[in-house]
């Protein structure tokens, strides 16, 4: 941040209608936080607003916000009743969830601010995309008085950085713009597209010829308001981002106002690997480049966790994250959702007995008096997971995944037990290809009590097709364990009395059921850190510490 400017943060403003987002976790957000939106309907609308108090004058305004690939939220920025900008975040890649990955910055040109006036940002749901704002920075343009618009210096270059204009790329099918009166550009040059069809595309390509290892890769390009150009990002054969330029700012032609800088963080990088962005004009939109700047992360890449015998990597915590449905959140049929632990504090409390670092990590919170960061998603099936599990992956790099998924599959669906295993058989796939070196503990669903049924949804067969369901999970597993993956089973749900361990709905836990999750998922999980540990590390595990006969368990429910 340029010592002259000033942040706002998203959880500093005045909110209505977003939710404020918090973990220790959250890296890659400023502050560690950011607004969400949950949408209650088809476009669910928030805004966050904030009073200007800086001195009254010209500032560039750089509005920083998550872009994840499962929607098209839109935004609107403005100041008092003039609106400044607006536009779409259209991705896809970058996850469902929130990450260094997803994360834009915005930047608004040579805005003239009083003192006092009110900055109004308002988000709008789509598709399930959250509008997520992290942050709004203002950046002076030099004195109180105001003057005529010039064309801000390009950003400088970070001094470990390197940079590749467009005009120094291989170009097929791009035509270079030039001129010394291009102040807004890198090099006062950038690459356009003028439309020989309705959908012209073109390639700027260049060979990396940094050190191998990982980088961060900023694409600045311009975004201007006269159609809807689309971009792709690869390296070799692997597409690392693709995302749309849908601003309905920044006027027709490139300028300071229409330029977007796109980062895509921890990137693997082999010197001499081909580097290529394509750009495909659409409405007008001439899909422009001004240039690529690759930024180190720090030499070469790292050995994957647990490649060097511990799962902890270099230091020494276990990040877990319970995956799965209400059962792992803590739904128990009468606990307020905010409050539901389920089995993860009486899980953290024999963790932490036992000597063994961990960091419960997840996009969502629930419960009190311990970590209580998860991915447990009410009502979700397997499908819904397995569409959504690469992005809390890419941002959370769990080193151990308790799993337990297939209780609304087999109460609230007409699917096949068969066609369930196969999927989960699915999802146990994406997640060891995700994380190869992570250990995936798969359990068993919660048995079920018909007698309390109060739910009219439910299928009339719940009972034997969960008991069906459960047969057939540990021949799955063991086939993905015969295949070299990381992955093992535990009775974890299975092993539950349906009479006395569930509550009042028939199908989740009560506390003791939960309690006794705890200590099955527990003994897994300090098996696998013995196993995984060198003595000389500190994430062993105390001798004396209780180890539930029950082994190798998985989180997760409902």
């Amino acid at each position: 941040m340029p010592s002259n400017s000033i942040r706002i943060e998203a959880e500093k403003m005045a909110l209505k209608g977003y939710r404020l987002e918090r973990s220790n976790s959250f890296n890659f957000a400023s502050g560690k936080a950011y607004t969400s939106l949950y949408a209650k309907g088809a476009k669910e609308t928030a805004t966050a607003s904030t009073k200007f108090n800086g001195a009254t004058g010209k500032y560039d305004i750089v509005v920083a916000y998550f872009d994840e690939n499962d929607g098209a939220s839109s935004f609107k920025l403005k100041k008092g009743n003039q609106q400044i900008g607006q536009w779409k975040a259209t991705s896809k890649s970058g996850g469902v969830a929130p990450s260094a990955q997803s994360l834009v910055r915005r930047t608004f040109s040579n805005i003239s601010l009083k003192k006092g006036e009110t900055l109004q940002l308002t988000g709008t749901e789509d598709g399930g995309e959250a509008a997520r704002i992290d942050y709004i920075e203002l950046i002076p343009k030099g004195g109180n008085t105001p003057t005529p618009p010039t064309p801000p210096k390009p950003p400088s270059t970070p001094k470990n950085a390197f940079r590749v204009e467009a005009e120094n790329m291989s170009l097929k099918g791009y035509r270079l713009e030039r001129s010394n009166s291009f102040n807004f550009a890198s090099g006062k040059a950038y690459t356009s597209l003028y439309a020989k069809g309705a959908k012209e595309t073109a390639t700027a390509s260049t060979k990396f010829s940094g050190a191998t290892g990982k980088y961060d890769i900023i694409v600045a390009y311009f975004d201007e308001n006269d159609g809807a150009s689309t971009f792709k990002l690869k390296k070799g054969n692997q597409q690392i981002g693709q995302w749309k330029a849908t601003s309905k700012s920044g006027g027709v032609a490139p300028s300071a106002q229409s330029l977007v800088r796109r980062t895509f963080s921890n990137v693997s990088l082999k010197n001499g690997e081909n580097i290529q962005l394509t750009g495909t004009e659409n409405g007008g939109e001439a899909a422009r480049i001004d240039y690529i700047e690759f930024v180190p992360k720090g030499g070469t890449p790292s050995k994957p966790p647990g490649s060097s015998g511990s799962l902890a990597g270099n230091n020494g915590v276990l990040e877990i994250m319970a995956l799965g449905d209400s059962i792992t959140r803590g739904e128990d049929a009468k606990t307020s959702k905010n409050k539901q632990n389920g089995y993860r504090d009486d899980l953290a409390r024999r963790l932490k007995g036992a000597g063994i670092k961990f960091d419960f990590v997840g996009s969502l919170r629930n419960g009190n008096g311990f970590d209580n960061n998860h991915e447990g998603h009410g009502g979700w099936k397997i499908k819904q997971l397995a569409g959504s599990v690469n992005g809390w992956l890419n941002s959370y790099k769990p080193e151990i995944i308790l799993l337990q998924i297939g209780t609304n599959d087999m109460g609230f669906s007409k699917v096949g037990v068969k066609d369930a295993i196969g999927q989960l058989g699915g999802l146990i796939d994406k997640i060891v290809s995700k994380r190869p070196a992570a250990q995936l503990i798969v359990s068993s669903i919660a048995p079920t009590n018909p007698s309390r049924f109060n739910n009219k949804s439910i299928v009339s067969n719940f009972k034997s097709r969960v008991q069906d369901f459960n047969r057939r999970i540990p021949g799955l597993v063991n086939s993905k364990a015969s295949q070299g993956k990381s992955v093992s089973f535990v009775n974890a749900g299975g092993s539950l009395n349906a009479n006395r361990d569930l509550s009042g709905d028939g199908f989740h836990p009560n506390s003791g059921g939960y309690s006794r999750m705890a200590n099955s998922l527990y003994g897994a999980i300090s098996k696998v850190a013995k196993k995984s540990t060198n003595r000389s590390q500190t994430l062993a595990v105390s001798a004396d510490a209780p180890v539930e006969q029950d082994i190798l368990g998985v989180a997760t429910g409902f």
